[in-house]
């Protein structure tokens, strides 16, 4: 069996779009001592807006349980991984 290595090209989640994504569309979520992005999709520059717009709508509809929390919905930069990670 070949070791060679994985690899995903993802795509913007706006339908027929198939350009590579520059924003992860999440919101923080916790529920006790976890915490985690919920991802709600994956967006380039040109349909960002409309994404957040749909992922808060999601959002919205979403029902939480006891002790679970569900932040702001936001866009995450995202970053090839030949980019140097920034100082934060």
């Amino acid at each position: 069996m070949d070791d060679l290595p994985f690899h995903y090209a993802a795509a913007c989640d706006a339908e027929g779009c198939k350009l590579p994504p520059c924003w992860k569309i999440a919101a923080a979520w916790s529920h006790g001592p976890l915490r985690e992005l919920k991802n709600y999709g994956l967006a380039c520059e040109r349909h960002r807006d409309d994404l957040v717009a749909r992922a808060q709508g999601r959002r919205e509809a979403l029902a939480v349980g006891d002790d679970e929390a569900v932040g702001p919905i936001a866009a995450f930069p995202l970053r090839r991984p030949d980019e140097p990670t920034p100082d934060l």
